[in-house]
């Protein structure tokens, strides 16, 4: 029988995506989380994106993909190369994380009856996937894990598989302690020198795709200024790389210096988002193509509003657990800056609401469950496909 706090395995983690955001350091916290208890992990992801440059900050063994994540046919398959690490590597475990290299995934691996593979959902499922062929290659998926029970119709919607191959995990979300002296950076670092002011946040991708919807936010926080609001209104833009590297920082930094907004729009990449959150009174979600932002979750669990895209995972959270905060359409300038105004005035009502549903917020993340539950389903397929083919 299979342990996996004591049987060494060679993991393979997939997940060749451009992006930044919830999925990626999600595989990243994975990765780490094995390797410290004496797992072989490797990361096969895209050279120089994002996700490699911080693998590699980390010393995680990277293989590269040059497909870069796009949709792939089955005469592309070959150009993967998963065929040929997963035979190199001696693969005893994959993991992967995008669906379109989870087909070529399951064909290969048919050839490899001992070797699990489980895939994480955290992405909007937009294409029907019940198609014969289809049905063959997800019958060779061993697990399905979602972060939060939301995300169930919809991949039930769109993929035929039984429910009993789908596992709740929760959100791997922890709290770093910061020594005061940090404390004092972040406090220096977006001004707060005793001044009464709101303070919203956001994470960026750094994508030119996502560049209207941020033009969008500085505007509707440079109008609240202009109006004389209650107080005044800073903005924190959270990045995972420099600034000076994302491919939309020449249009903010111009638009920033031309309209003199340095002292309400402030651009951060040297601490996360989650360190910032005792001095943040407004978390925006700018992502349209996540399920659920774990920044969002990192917000709400510290009782700050949240304002997101209107979509199916949000609009979940809200009819469970009341007005804990709002959400706008995507794209739509005018409704952003309405809900931002609406959710400061009324800023203590909807503080009320989160602080009732504080147990239930907690439940609904699954607040510290995440790497028992990621021990355990390991263990229940490693020794399932043990028992099968031993």
């Amino acid at each position: 029988m299979i342990n996996i706090l004591k049987n060494q395995q060679n993991i393979l983690y997939v997940c060749p995506s451009t992006e930044w955001g919830t999925r990626e350091r999600m595989v990243l916290s994975d990765i780490l989380s094995l390797r410290e208890i004496g797992h072989n992990t490797f990361l096969y992801c895209v050279e120089g994106s994002l996700l490699h440059l911080k693998a590699k900050e980390k010393n995680i063994d990277c293989i590269f993909c040059k497909m870069k994540g796009e949709r792939i046919n089955l005469l592309l398959w070959p150009k993967t190369g998963l065929k040929y690490y997963l035979h190199k590597l001696n693969i005893t475990l994959v993991h992967c994380y995008e669906l379109n290299f989870l087909w070529p995934l399951a064909f290969y691996l048919r050839s490899l009856p001992k070797v699990p593979l489980i895939f994480t959902f955290n992405h909007e499922i937009k294409k029907f996937y019940k198609k014969i062929w289809f049905g063959s290659l997800l019958k060779r998926v061993d697990l399905f894990l979602l972060p939060v029970s939301h995300i169930y119709e919809n991949v039930l919607s769109y993929l035929d598989i039984p429910a009993r191959r789908i596992e709740f995990t929760g959100m791997n979300l922890s709290y770093p302690c910061l020594e005061d002296y940090e404390i004092e950076v972040i406090k220096e670092s977006i001004n707060l020198s005793g001044k009464e002011c709101w303070v919203i946040g956001a994470s960026v991708s750094g994508k030119t795709k996502q560049l209207e919807s941020l033009l969008q936010l500085v505007q509707a926080v440079k109008y609240l200024n202009s109006i004389e609001f209650n107080k005044p209104v800073k903005l924190i833009l959270f990045s995972g790389r420099k600034w000076e590297e994302f491919e939309l920082y020449p249009k903010i930094s111009e638009m920033i210096e031309q309209e003199n907004l340095g002292d309400m729009i402030l651009l951060r990449d040297s601490f996360g988002p989650e360190l910032y959150l005792d001095y943040i009174h407004l978390w925006i979600t700018l992502s349209t193509f996540e399920m659920i932002e774990d920044f969002s979750a990192y917000a709400l669990m510290k009782q700050i509003p949240l304002l997101a895209p209107r979509r199916s995972g949000v609009r979940d959270i809200f009819s469970k657990h009341g007005r804990v905060g709002e959400s706008f359409m995507a794209g739509d300038g005018r409704e952003l800056r309405i809900k931002i105004r609406e959710i400061l005035e009324g800023y203590g009502d909807y503080l009320r609401k989160i602080e009732e549903s504080k147990g239930q917020i907690s439940q609904f993340f699954q607040e510290g469950n995440y790497l028992e539950s990621l021990f355990k389903n390991y263990n229940r397929v490693l020794n399932r496909r043990l028992r099968y083919f031993q």
